[in-house]
């Protein structure tokens, strides 16, 4: 039984040897990726979604985008790569948003939208452009300190700074650099 033991021992020790010397290597998509690299890749991810939000059984939102990132530790959700967020109300559509990236505040709700960001009111034919926008949920308000761009049948307007309801039927631009009827 020593001489068994001693090379159960020294088989364990050989094969310690070998796998603490490999990379391990996890299969994807685009290639191989190294393990230790997916530490630092987030909890939850997903390329290609699609998220239907629900207010009981009536349909509120449809939100797509190539790639979402669920982030525990932060409490946030992060969207990037042709952001779109459908806004219905009793199954019509009401706006659309889109934007580069989005990221999602779970405990306020608060949404930042980012990059070529345009929000279009369907109602009203109203569509604003920026390089940042938040929807603050608990307000129901879309605001941003960034410089936008809002056209709507009856106006431009320009400036840095602005506040809006859901619809963007009332707003208010901030620091106004042009105005045309």
């Amino acid at each position: 039984m020593g001489c068994a033991a001693a090379r159960w021992s020294a088989v364990v020790s050989c094969l310690a040897l070998l796998l603490g010397a490999c990379r391990a290597e996890v299969a994807t998509e685009g290639g191989f990726v190294p393990e230790d690299s997916l530490a630092a890749m987030p909890q939850q991810w997903a390329e290609r979604i699609e998220v239907v939000l629900l207010d009981s059984v009536q349909v509120r939102a449809r939100i797509s985008a190539q790639r979402a990132a669920a982030l525990p530790e932060l409490q946030q959700t992060r969207l990037w790569g042709s952001v779109r967020v459908y806004l219905l109300r009793n199954g019509a559509p009401v706006g659309e948003l889109s934007a580069d990236s989005a990221h999602i505040d779970e405990r306020s709700g608060m949404m930042s939208a980012y990059g070529s960001v345009r929000a279009y009111s369907y109602e009203n034919r109203t569509v604003l452009y920026s390089s940042e926008l938040v929807w603050d949920r608990a307000q129901q308000r879309f605001f941003s300190m960034r410089p936008v761009r809002i056209e709507s049948p009856t106006e431009v307007v320009e400036g840095v700074g602005f506040e809006a309801d859901q619809a963007l039927r009332h707003y208010r631009v901030f620091n106004v650099r042009g105005r045309r009827p």
